[in-house]
């Protein structure tokens, strides 16, 4: 008996002494009443009986810190395709640019005519632009066909889709040749014995060298220029990237020239005959005959021809030995010759017509009038050019 009551005793202590420490614990936020404990925010929690009465789960402490962040789920499946919107508004119209040049006059033709199909004969007439005078030698730069007026001292710049000119720019005494190497333009001087280089780009920056005497032809090999010295019987090799010359001796009276991609070839009118010289030191590597005065040379990428002023005829050649492959008729004293990637053209100076016939075989020979003494022709990649010398005119075709 004396224990059980010792027992309670005990157990009021403790609870008093409890109370006690909570109370001293909680005296800024907690009301106490006896055995009664109240928290502010929370009520009683221990009852005046002191049996707990608050949260089972215990009261809540303050916020911990912020655990790690977990790992990233796997992306879901992309969502259908929404709507599409309207569509807007239209824009203001833009400022109407300036007017273009006017084109070259049409041609007219008859219903019988048009019945015809002469869609190739209206390629070949209507289209003669004036240049200077006495226009002789003819280049295409790429966008730009060059020509050389001899009686003028100038060379003209004609943009090649409308045959506008571009410019006319002044060279040395009786320009003869033109020849382009991928940046500038080179004409032969044939009063002044030079060669003169200008700026494909706007004609200036004329630069001139020394050459023999009565430079004419000019050709470019893809490091250096040629130019036949018509009265010197030689050629001259000028070196494009530091002006150097030297000068080789080939047959009399030079005038064409061209490049076959190895060798250089020089149709020597009163020899009669063409040389071939390697490029590297200007030795001659073969001379072959052909018909009375050859004057223009060029290269159909297997075969070179030549135009024989006084048989009126061109010659094609084997390039590896000289064989003559063929000699086919064309006009009157031909001169200038040219290669559009399936024929052979030649200017007839004295006829004032061009031929065209095939380079595989030199058929279908097909002659066009074009202005008067034609000497020297040019291929574009569409349209064969031609100098008209007698009046200052040149002619697309």
């Amino acid at each position: 008996m004396l224990r059980d009551r010792m027992f309670v005793a005990l157990t009021v202590c403790l609870v008093a002494a409890l109370i006690a420490v909570l109370a001293i614990g909680c005296s800024s936020s907690s009301k106490l009443s006896g055995t009664q404990l109240s928290i502010d925010d929370v009520g009683v929690v221990i009852d005046s009986e002191g049996k707990w009465v608050g949260d089972t789960t215990g009261l809540v402490g303050p916020q911990g810190p912020q655990g790690l962040q977990g790992v990233k789920g796997e992306t879901g499946d992309k969502g259908d395709k929404g709507d599409k919107g309207d569509t807007g508004a239209t824009g203001a119209t833009g400022v109407m640019g300036p007017q273009g040049f006017q084109g070259v006059a049409g041609l007219n033709f008859s219903e019988q005519e048009l019945a015809l199909l002469p869609w190739y004969g209206v390629i070949q007439t209507g289209y003669a632009f004036t240049v200077g005078s006495a226009p002789y030698g003819i280049a295409f730069d790429g966008a730009h066909m060059w020509v050389a007026n001899s009686s003028g001292n100038t060379v003209s710049k004609i943009r090649v889709s409308d045959g506008l000119v571009m410019g006319t720019y002044a060279v040395a005494g009786t320009p003869a040749g033109v020849a382009f190497d991928g940046a500038y333009v080179w004409v032969t001087n044939y009063a002044t014995d030079q060669v003169t280089k200008i700026r494909a780009s706007d004609g200036g920056g004329a630069v001139s060298y020394v050459v023999g005497d009565q430079p004419v032809g000019v050709a470019f090999d893809g490091t250096n220029i040629w130019v036949a010295n018509r009265n010197g019987a030689s050629v001259t090799r000028v070196t494009v990237s530091d002006g150097s010359t030297a000068t080789y001796a080939v047959g009399n009276y030079p005038v064409g020239i061209a490049f076959d991609g190895t060798n250089i070839w020089v149709a020597n009118a009163l020899s009669n005959n063409v040389m071939k010289l390697d490029p590297s030191d200007g030795s001659v590597a073969g001379t072959y005959s052909v018909a009375g005065y050859p004057y223009g040379v060029a290269f159909d990428g297997a075969s070179i021809w030549v135009s024989n002023g006084l048989d009126d005829t061109v010659t094609k050649l084997r390039p590896s030995d000289g064989v003559v492959l063929g000699t086919y008729a064309v006009g009157d004293v031909p001169y200038g010759v040219a290669f559009d990637g399936v024929n052979i053209w030649v200017a007839n100076s004295g006829s004032a017509t061009v031929t065209r016939i095939r380079a595989s075989d030199g058929g279908g020979a097909v002659s066009y009038a074009v202005g008067s003494q034609p000497y020297w022709l040019a291929f574009d990649g569409v349209n064969i050019w031609v100098a008209n010398y007698g009046n200052a005119s040149v002619t697309k075709l």
